[in-house]
Order: C-alpha cells, then sequence, then structure tokens
C-alpha cells in the first residue's frame, strides 16, 4: 500500500540555511548554495516501520562495531561496515542504509577528533542502539513525478514513500526524522545564486559591535542593533562559570562530575 501524505502550502516551515545535524558532515561542507525545508508530516505506521528498519541497522551497526573493538582490537572502517550490515538490507533504499552507518561515523570520528583535541570531557562515543533511527534519501533514490507527487523509494520490492510536493524543484536530498512530537520531511533544495546586484542604489555600512550595522541608502538610515547578542553572550558566560565552579568541586571523573560536563557541553 503506497503511502500519500497531503498538506497545504501553509505548512511550509521556516526556510533556513543548512546546519550541522541535519545531514552527514560531508554533505554540509557542500551545501553552500542549498537551503533546507522542514514540514510536518505527523505520525503513521508506514513512517514509523521505516524509522524502525533505520533504527534496526543502526544498532547493528553499533553492536557488532564495538564488539569488533572488545573482542579484537579492531576498529570497523565505514565501508566494511556498509558492505557486512548495509548491503542487501530489507526495508530501506540501498542508499539510506549506507545513510545509517554514514552517521555512525560521522559521529564517531567527531568524537576522536574532539578526543585527539583535549576536548571531549563528559563526552562518550556513540555507543547506544536505538529503536527508531531517521531515514535519509539520496539524489539517486529520489524521484519528482510529472504529477508533482515527489516518490521517495525503499528499496526492492518495497512500496514507496508518495508525497504531494508543493515545489517544482526536486530535492537533492530528503531526511525524514523525528522531532519530538510528530515526523518531521527535512529536504535539501539548491539555490542557484544570483551574483548581479538587482538595483541600483549603493548603500554604505558600518558594523559595530552594540549596533550590528549602521546602514545608509538613499537618503534613509537605519541600525540593527546588537544588544540582545550581547546579552545573550554575557549570559552564556555566566553559565558556564558557574557550571565551571560546581565541576572544579567534583572528583574528576566521578558520577556527578560527568553529569555536570554534560549539562555544560548541552549548555553551550
Amino acid at each position: 500500500m503506497e503511502l500519500s501524505l497531503l498538506w497545504s502550502c501553509r505548512s511550509w516551515g521556516h526556510m533556513n540555511l543548512s546546519v550541522r545535524g541535519l545531514f552527514s558532515p560531508s554533505a554540509v561542507r557542500q551545501n553552500a548554495v542549498h537551503l533546507t525545508r522542514k514540514l510536518k508530516l505527523g505520525r503513521t505506521d508506514r513512517l514509523d516501520r521505516l524509522a524502525r528498519r533505520a533504527g534496526k541497522l543502526w544498532s547493528t551497526v553499533v553492536k557488532w562495531h564495538w564488539r569488533f573493538v572488545d573482542r579484537q582490537g579492531y576498529w570497523l572502517s565505514k565501508g566494511q561496515a556498509q558492505k557486512m550490515y548495509c548491503k542487501g538490507f530489507d526495508g530501506l533504499h540501498s542508499q539510506s542504509a549506507q545513510a545509517v552507518a554514514d552517521s555512525f561515523y560521522d559521529s564517531l570520528q567527531s568524537w576522536r577528533e574532539k578526543r585527539e583535541s583535549g576536548n571531549y570531557e563528559g563526552l562518550r562515543p556513540p555507543y547506544k542502539q536505538k529503536r527508531h533511527f531517521k531515514v535519509q534519501w539520496k539524489s539517486s533514490a529520489i524521484r519528482l513525478r510529472d504529477d508533482g507527487v515527489l516518490r521517495l523509494s525503499s528499496g526492492r520490492g518495497n512500496d514507496p514513500v508518495l508525497i504531494n510536493w508543493p515545489s517544482g524543484q526536486e530535492p537533492k536530498r530528503v531526511e525524514i526524522g523525528w522531532d519530538g512530537d510528530q515526523y518531521e520531511l527535512r529536504c535539501q533544495q539548491k539555490v542557484e545564486e544570483d551574483g548581479e546586484p538587482k538595483g541600483t542604489k549603493t548603500a554604505g555600512i558600518d558594523i559595530g559591535e552594540i549596533h550590528l550595522a549602521a546602514v545608509r541608502a538613499g537618503g534613509e538610515s537605519w541600525t540593527v542593533n546588537g544588544r540582545e547578542l550581547r546579552s545573550l553572550r554575557r549570559q552564556q558566560n555566566r553559565t558556564k562559570a558557574r557550571l565551571d565552579l560546581k565541576i572544579d568541586r567534583k572528583e574528576r571523573g566521578s558520577r556527578r562530575w560527568k553529569r555536570l560536563a554534560r549539562a555544560k557541553d548541552r549548555q553551550l
């Protein structure tokens, strides 16, 4: 049974530049001219099944990676894990399955880099198994049909996910994940850069700290106030100082020390 998820144009969330965490870091680095759009999808049995399949694959990759480390002292590479556990995985497109392993090894690499720099207090490598996980599609598994329906492949022999697409442009990457209340669609779309100025007037801009920018153009002037940003920075510094004081009073490596270190990382 095919799944069709409908929404009106009013359901478009805000359009924002892609940030780390939505897709793999390697994708973000190439994302200078891409925008990410978010749409709420609600919750359906089909999306639950997809998320559970991705969660099962994540758990398999995590479990066997650390078993190899514990029993043989050997770290599986991403290519080895994809060949052993992602190839032929039922219920997901082959590239969606590979994206699950990508997510694990991207997280692992991030942790190893922080460990090498000494900036990993309270952080642990990805080790927990998950019941549900986000599902990602790359361009080869995405097709925009002539009738405006976005088709997301779920692998050979499985019904695709069908979504009425309010945009005429086919996204390059798609991700469906849980936002805390329901499933959310996150799509990367390429935006053509326009290097030519669209107007004939000239604006003068003075960059500052309290006033981020003082602008004058065509006889008019206005300022962009930065006091709220400064206030947030001061609040962050006060929070950091308060937590540092508490951390220094605990025994390094103890349970309370680790809990405070994790709280500090979340706050920052």
